[in-house]
């Protein structure tokens, strides 16, 4: 039997031809799936491909800078705030932001520049918030002050303490005749004072700028306003029994006002010690819009990783502020990064991401805002780079920023707080 060679090729000839029929046909019909005739070469040739670049270069790690407002999970909400913002442009008010933290906010850093920021953008002046008696004042670079050393001062940590301690953690007791003095870089157009109850009916007398005041002291906090002029500022406190004082407050009559509370050595969970009932006289005055907590540099360490303890105390603590101020939007900060030496290497603590993880849980948990300091810094190791930069940003000790790297923190979180607040302005308008 004679084979032919013809037969074969006029068999694959006519495959051909019906298959490319086919797929022409496909395009044009309705109903018809497409066919690729080589999709099985295809496949095998992308797949190979991406093996090969697998292998020669790993992919690399998508870095995600977490914003305040999380805009698509209902729990995240800043609006409130946002909503004051944008009213400023339009009418003359006061947004007022209180700034909670621990030594890495202390001497008004990273708040100060903040509050430099906003108030640029948005208007407003003054420092807001001061002690009567802080614990360095000299540190702090946005305001000059001096006091007389007879004030009592007491804090929240201070469980021999029986007093109502105010919104800072700490309040100020006069003792005969105390004395405050205050030099601000700037024009401040109000003085407040706010001061406690005494333990009977002697009134205090309030001296501003040689301006005698005789002040009633009946309610759980009272507060004294007065317009100043000039810049330096010297009160002097007088009264027969001891009246705390919880502090005083140099602002504007409009724009932003940002007040710093820091604690050093604090986690946090000291804001339950405080009265619900003088937390909420303090909001009547204050009328915060927004709060912002930053803590976990003195709850991070290099051994552990649970931090399911910190997570039920901070959770009782929110929601007693919560509690208190119903109506203000809250704001946690994520822990920055922390060094430790391991071998003769500065390396991130290790309980610094499992610790950032909680506080990410907290704020959903309480309807807060989160903003990721960690990962806005530069993540993993960000810190010893920020202590060996060329122009250092850190100190030595791998924890705290220098003034230098809390300005340039404050500008990385003012921000991010603009960015969500630009995304949510844009959807505002187009609803």
């Amino acid at each position: 039997m004679r084979s032919s060679v013809k037969e074969p090729c006029y068999i694959l000839l006519g495959c051909l031809v019906f298959f490319t029929s086919l797929s022409f046909f496909s395009k044009t019909v309705d109903g018809v799936s497409e066919y690729d005739f080589f999709a099985d070469v295809k496949h095998d040739r992308l797949q190979a491909a991406v093996g090969q670049a697998d292998t020669a270069k790993p992919a690399k790690k998508e870095k995600h800078h977490p914003k305040t407002l999380a805009l698509t999970e209902a729990q995240s909400n800043l609006e409130h705030f946002f909503l004051c913002l944008d009213s400023l442009k339009k009418t003359k008010k006061k947004v007022r932001i209180a700034h909670f933290g621990d030594s890495m906010i202390e001497g008004d850093l990273i708040t100060s520049t903040l509050r430099d920021e906003f108030q640029t953008e948005f208007g407003g002046s003054g420092v807001g918030f001061v002690l009567a008696s802080p614990l360095n004042p000299s540190f702090r670079q946005s305001l000059g002050q001096s006091f007389s050393d007879n004030w009592k001062t007491v804090h929240v940590k201070d469980h021999q303490a029986t007093e109502d301690i105010g919104i800072a953690g700490y309040t100020s007791f006069t003792q005969g005749s105390s004395w405050v003095k205050l030099s601000s870089k700037e024009q401040t157009d109000l003085l407040r004072v706010f001061y406690g109850n005494a333990a009977s009916d002697s009134a205090l007398v309030l001296e501003v700028n040689a301006l005698k005041h005789r002040l009633p002291t009946t309610k759980g906090l009272n507060e004294f306003a007065q317009r100043v002029e000039a810049s330096g500022i010297a009160l002097n406190f007088t009264s027969s029994v001891s009246v705390p004082v919880y502090g005083l407050s140099l602002e504007s009559d409009s724009g932003i006002i940002i007040d710093n509370f820091s604690f050093r050595g604090s986690s946090g969970t000291y804001f339950k010690e405080s009265p619900a009932e003088l937390l909420t006289q303090f909001q009547d005055y204050l009328h915060y819009d927004l709060i912002i907590f930053q803590y976990g540099i003195n709850v991070a360490t290099h051994k552990n990783t649970d931090y399911s303890w910190y997570e039920r105390q901070m959770l009782t603590n929110l929601q007693h502020m919560k509690a208190a101020f119903p109506h203000t939007d809250f704001l946690i900060i994520g822990c920055s990064d922390r060094a430790v030496k391991v071998k003769g290497e500065y390396t991130t603590l290790k309980g610094i991401e499992p610790l950032i993880v909680t506080q990410k849980k907290l704020a959903r948990q309480t309807g807060s805002g989160f903003l990721d300091l960690y990962e806005l810094m530069g993540g993993k190791g960000s810190m010893k780079a920020w202590v060996n930069a060329d122009t250092s940003l850190a100190n030595k000790d791998y924890t705290h920023f220098n003034h230098k790297g809390a300005a340039k923190a404050g500008k990385l979180i003012y921000g991010a707080i603009m960015t969500d607040y630009k995304t949510w302005k844009k959807k505002h308008e187009a609803i």
